[in-house]
């Protein structure tokens, strides 16, 4: 068997014409250059579908591979099967075959309607932001470096960044060479546009705006922590359910369905009134266990004198340590939310 993939490995590199050494920038220019040499549309040998089919299985593989993702790709021609996975094995199989079928959908095409396919223009965009970040990179070997160097021990500083720079001239050179002729700020705004559109991003944005607004806004309603999880959970589930066959599936279940519970949180939080202000006393939960004498670090966790508002940990926790440190006191302004939720306003350290 470690043969048999080895041997399959060997044959992914050679189609794409990159050695094993290759990084993922690497295999994506190279399946750029080799699928407009491989399309069926332009090139005419009688074997060019069956080598164009080689190269997406390959590029497919070897991304996957580097990444150590699950493709998890789907396009709208294409129903994502629910198949659970016996083993490593059959799940490369079972991407290979998917990896075939879209090829031999791409290979149908003419190859200008092939690049206007999100598959490729995909590619081509992840390409050029890759491209941009390492000329930022070099920009910062040239610009930032001297400036932390001598802002930090003075013009010996300088000195200790001129020797930074000689030592990556291979990388900058090799960027500034292959990359800065054909670099176009339009061509990186198409790039950036084209990720935004894809879908991938957008789930991922929207779970990150999630995970954002539950922290601001669900946690300073006061509602018992098990109870917001919920507020999530079965939204989540049900959208899950509900639209488990469309096209949007992912989408709608971890970006849309909780986004409704966030705005929920959101506009009760913004529409509140009759607001009130409560100072209490507290300790930082690890001294009040006596954790502090065995060295271990205190955390922004406090407890209310009384135990007060014990049942919401969610207005008891806090990013700004150093603040919550030097005092021993918390005003907190509380108000009546839009849907009779109450919440914390705000609050200060004293």
């Amino acid at each position: 068997m470690k043969n048999h993939n080895s041997n399959v490995l060997t044959e992914y590199y050679r189609i794409l014409e990159i050695d094993s050494k290759a990084n993922l920038v690497d295999i994506k220019k190279a399946y750029r250059k080799r699928a407009k040499d491989l399309h069926p549309d332009v090139n005419q040998s009688p074997d060019a579908q069956e080598k164009f089919v080689l190269l997406n299985e390959a590029y497919e593989y070897l991304q996957n591979k580097k990444t150590g993702k699950v493709y998890s790709h789907r396009e709208h021609n294409y129903t994502k099967p629910k198949t659970k996975y016996k083993s490593r094995q059959d799940w490369e199989n079972k991407e290979k075959e998917r990896a075939r079928r879209r090829a031999q959908h791409h290979a149908k095409m003419r190859y200008e309607a092939f690049t206007q396919t999100d598959f490729y223009k995909t590619t081509v965009a992840l390409d050029v932001l890759m491209d941009f970040v390492s000329l930022l990179s070099v920009g910062f070997i040239f610009i930032g470096i001297p400036i932390i160097a001598y802002s930090t021990v003075g013009t010996t500083g300088l000195y200790i960044a001129a020797f930074l720079i000689f030592i990556t001239v291979g990388y900058w050179a090799s960027v500034l060479l292959h990359i800065l002729p054909n670099f176009s700020f339009r061509e990186l705004g198409n790039s950036i546009k084209q990720i935004l559109n894809t879908r991938a991003f957008q789930i991922t944005a929207l779970v990150i705006l999630n995970i954002y607004f539950a922290a601001e806004y669900g946690l300073s309603t006061l509602l018992p922590i098990w109870l917001i999880l919920l507020s999530y959970a079965l939204p989540v589930l049900l959208f899950y359910f509900l639209f488990k066959t469309a096209k949007h599936h992912y989408l709608l279940t971890w970006g849309i369905a909780p986004a409704i519970v966030s705005l929920f949180f959101l506009t009760n939080f913004y529409f509140s009134s009759n607001t009130t202000v409560e100072t209490y006393s507290y300790r930082n939960r690890m001294e009040s266990r006596g954790y502090k004498s065995r060295g271990k670090q205190k955390t922004s966790f406090i407890i209310l004198k009384g135990n007060k508002y014990d049942e919401y940990p969610g207005i008891r926790v806090f990013f700004d340590f150093s603040k919550m440190e030097k005092s021993h006191s918390i005003t907190y302004r509380f108000a009546d939310g839009l849907f009779g939720l109450r919440v914390m306003e705000d609050y200060q350290f004293h």
